[in-house]
Order: C-alpha cells, then structure tokens, then sequence
C-alpha cells in the first residue's frame, strides 16, 4: 500500500565508509559532513542531519550518506544512515507538513510489535529540520513487525504498521503530517503482526 501523503523510500545501501555526525555543541565549527554531501552556500536548504537513537540511547558513532531532495522528498536532502549492526535495520526520516514545511519536536516511536518477537522500543524527536534516525533495531529474517508512531503539536497522528523490515537493511521516510489521523498497514502478511493494534 502506498498512501498518497506517504513517500516510503526503501533501499539497502552499500560500500559506505564516511561517517556523518551532528552536533548541539555550539563549540564546533561545522557539522562533519555525510558522504557525498555537497558543498553549501549559505542561501542552499539545509539538508537533514539526524543523530541516530538505537535502544541504548543517542548513537554517536555512525555512518551515513546524503540523498538529495529528489530522492527524499525534501528541500534540502537527508543525510541517511547507511550501516547497521549485524541482526538490526536502520530507519532515517524527515517530517513535514505541505509543502515541504519540516516539523520540529515531533515524537516519533519505532517499536516492535510481532507476538513472537522481543519487545524493542526506542523513540527520537525531530530536530529542526524535521529529521529523525534509529540505528541497531533488533530484526529477523522473517516476522519482524514494527509500529512507527508519530505526533506533532497541532497535527493528527500519524501510524504506519509493517512487517517489511529486515536485517542489514537501511530504510528511508518522508512523512507529511496533517490535521488528519493517518494509519497506514504495509504488511505482506498481516498474521505477523498485531494488525489492529495501533
């Protein structure tokens, strides 16, 4: 299923050996750059630089890449996270409301969901470009179903539920909050998951 407000990006990146970090310090001069992160002149969008949130807490040893707004849906591209620990999948995102507004302080909770699958949950807060990321999320080959959860002040909440989800693998969202409750299901096989649990 794809929904009209939902751009879900999914591929697995590889050969990626540059890291991407950013940064609330004030000290530092610049965030370090993601792979194949163009330079920037100070009137270009900025791209969206998440730092990873894993079931531990903030990640702060990652790597990531850019993508360009063409392949984000965005205006300035995200920087993606591109490796994940072995048995684990990685999510990078932005959230925006029309046209291409990003939401900051918007709640986003990844959390396991299969009745055979370990609980896993872990949640971020978009930053002010409207990007999140989870690293190291536990996944199995088969019946690893999760529920992305995300609610911003003055929008309805949005709820997508999946079972399409594996290990080694990298995913990508752009989501457009409304004023509307959007729940989504993309489930090759619905039994996997707790389907009417959202």
């Amino acid at each position: 299923m794809r929904p009209a407000l939902v751009c879900i990006l999914v591929f697995a990146l590889a050969g990626v050996t540059a890291g991407c970090a950013g940064s609330d310090d004030g000290d530092q001069a610049e965030e370090p750059p993601c792979r194949g992160l163009p330079k920037l002149q100070p009137s270009d969008p900025r791209p969206g630089m998440p730092k990873p949130v894993s079931l531990e807490g903030v990640v702060s040893d990652y790597e990531a890449e850019y993508w360009t707004p063409g392949e984000t849906d965005t205006r300035g591209g995200l920087c993606v996270v591109s490796k994940t620990a072995k048995g684990t999948f990685a999510l990078t995102g932005i959230v925006q409301a029309q046209p291409a507004k990003p939401i900051q302080q918007a709640r986003v909770t990844l959390e396991s969901i299969a009745p055979d699958q370990p609980p896993a949950r872990a949640e971020a807060v978009t930053d002010i470009d409207g990007a999140f990321a989870f690293v190291d999320m536990p996944a199995r080959p088969k019946r690893s179903c999760y529920r992305t959860s995300i609610v911003a002040k003055g929008y309805g909440r949005y709820v997508l539920v999946s079972d399409d989800v594996g290990p080694g693998q990298q995913y990508q969202q752009t989501i457009e909050l409304t004023r509307a409750v959007q729940r989504y299901t993309d489930a090759r096989n619905p039994r996997n998951c707790r389907i009417n649990a959202t």
